[in-house]
């Protein structure tokens, strides 16, 4: 986890932290790292577990960004390869918004 980077005013970036205030959730072998968010907004501390549907932190423009927006990355940590996501049996595509 890493916050107290400052949201920037867009376009402005942040290309020496790319990921600026982000969140790396440990999902039992493969990991997902939630990148741009608002400074001081995480209820959570490192090592706490989540739940789904359990507010995590605000969407916002830190870092390498240049507008606010959610960045999801799933990767297996043991190969650094990508992993496809999906949300309700929906798997997104990029700058498609989605509701639940």
């Amino acid at each position: 986890m890493v916050d107290g980077l400052p949201d920037l005013l867009p376009p402005k970036r942040d290309p020496d932290n790319p990921a600026g205030n982000h969140i790396l959730i440990a999902c039992g072998e493969i990991e997902v790292t939630l990148p741009h968010l608002t400074p001081g907004s995480p209820p959570v501390s490192p090592g706490d577990g989540v739940t789904e549907g359990q507010p995590i932190a605000e969407v916002g423009n830190s870092g390498n960004s240049t507008e606010p927006h959610l960045h999801i990355h799933a990767v297996d940590p043991a190969t650094g390869t990508g992993v496809p996501l999906a949300f309700d049996g929906r798997r997104p595509i990029r700058n498609r918004i989605y509701s639940r």
